[in-house]
């Protein structure tokens, strides 16, 4: 029984353990017959498995470790319950039994309570975005506008009196033609013969042709009394777009009104006296409201003696002068030796020479009338620049004569706004004098052996 006291953790492989310690112990213990034996494991067995059952179902409901009943504990119950007959000593001596060995018993390993795991939601992978095909846009195409042609207005002519007879046109009805004069209207004509021609208004007519000595309207002979309304004068083969070659005063009352001067080569309208000292020379070529683009030379050039004159320029616009490197001259409007003229409301713009060339060859008063002109040189438009010995006004010898209200303005790269040599009594009361950039000593007209003066 020394091995029944030996401590046996319980369990299901410890219980195995110990049944068959019993059975061993009980087989070989001499003295004990069958039938007790089979009792004594019984009660064994019954105790054992009812100890066994509670720790297990302890250990199940509370989730941890319940240790088993020793072996030893177990068979004390065992014995208290079944009763043991003493046996009867034997007469034959008992060998002692070799100690069994004391079987390990494992211990049964503490159940881990693996907590039941929450599955995690399958990540879906985010696709790559497939790229997204731009197409290539159809450029526009790129519009050019169409540049604005620049208006030119020509400045209010202001009125004055003249001999010539005035041709008002009737709104609608076209021109309002003269009586005695032949209308002639919308038509191109080259090369017009004026020898003898007289009493003819011209209307909204081209006029072409001349040559490299021949201008494209040539008056030679005698011509009197013809008007040239809304006309235009083309450029010709190489010299003036109007000459006039008057000889003792055999061509006067012509008149260019609203017209068109295309660029030449040499003159827009160049009229001339000769002899110039004839006692009736050419009268009333008036020059109204006109247009001269850029011209070679000089825009406009009266030549002749002391008794030529008598004409009117009034509210013209001349947009450059002396714009052809290789011609001499590049004034915008020259008056040389004639007398009574009146010059008003005129704008000219950057010559290369003077704007004003005024010149006479006599000491009588000039009778001339000069006002309300813009002689404006900070206005470039043509390609030729202006000299920088060129100013705004020349004056040569001229005595007497009116200058009021103009405006006179020098510019860069030209010189000052003028200069006067050999003239006396001019009156410039109310005129104005600048300089463009403010250049010192440019804005005051120079004298040179002049006297009477007034500015």
């Amino acid at each position: 029984m020394k091995i029944m006291k030996t401590a046996v953790t319980a369990g299901p492989r410890g219980a195995h353990d110990l049944d068959s310690a019993s059975r061993f112990v009980l087989n070989t213990a001499n003295g004990i017959t069958t039938a007790v034996r089979s009792t004594a494991v019984r009660g064994l067995r019954r105790n054992m498995q009812g100890a066994i059952a509670v720790s297990e179902s302890a250990a199940e409901n509370l989730q941890v470790f319940v240790p088993r009943r020793s072996v030893t504990q177990t068979l004390t119950s065992a014995r208290a319950a079944t009763p043991v007959a003493t046996p009867t000593p034997a007469a034959t001596p008992v060998a002692t039994p070799s100690p069994a060995t004391t079987p390990v018993v494992v211990p049964t390993p503490t159940p881990v309570v693996v907590p039941t795991l929450t599955p995690s939601p399958d990540v879906v992978p985010t696709p790559t975005p497939s790229p997204v095909v731009v197409p290539t846009p159809t450029p526009s195409p790129v519009v050019t506008p169409t540049p604005i042609p620049r208006v030119v207005s020509a400045p209010t002519p202001t009125p004055t009196p003249t001999t010539t007879p005035t041709v008002t046109p009737t709104p609608g009805d076209g021109p309002s033609v003269p009586a005695g004069y032949t209308l002639v209207q919308d038509q191109t004509i080259s090369n017009l013969a004026t020898d003898g021609l007289s009493h003819r208004y011209y209307y909204k007519c081209t006029f072409s042709g001349g040559s490299s000595t021949s201008a494209v309207l040539s008056f030679q002979g005698t011509t009197s009394n013809v008007v040239f309304d809304s006309c235009t004068i083309a450029t010709g083969g190489g010299w003036n777009g109007v000459s006039i070659n008057d000889a003792n005063g055999r061509i006067h009352d012509i008149s260019f009104r609203g017209c068109l001067f295309k660029a030449q080569t040499r003159m827009g309208l160049e009229c001339t006296s000769r002899p110039t000292s004839a006692a009736t020379q050419y009268a009333h070529i008036d020059i109204i409201g006109c247009t001269f683009e850029p011209q070679g030379n000089e825009a406009v050039s009266y030549d002749g003696g002391d008794a030529a004159g008598d004409c009117l320029v009034s509210g013209n616009l001349i947009e450059g002068a002396g714009n052809v490197a290789s011609q001499e001259w590049g004034a915008g409007l020259e008056i040389n030796g004639p007398s009574d003229f009146t010059v008003t409301g005129n704008t000219i713009w950057q010559t290369r020479d003077s704007a004003f060339n005024f010149q006479r060859h006599v000491t009588a008063p000039s009778g001339w009338v000069v006002s309300g002109n813009l002689l404006d040189a900070a206005h470039h438009y043509q390609a030729t620049p202006q000299s920088s010995s060129s100013q705004q006004v020349l004056a040569l010898n001229v005595y007497g004569g009116s200058f009021p209200g103009n405006t006179v303005i020098s510019a860069a790269p030209g010189g000052g706004v003028g200069y006067l040599s050999g003239s006396q009594n001019m009156n410039w009361k109310t005129t104005s004098w600048r300089d463009a950039g403010g250049r010192s000593g440019y804005a005051t007209p120079m004298q040179v052996s002049c006297s009477g003066n007034q500015f």
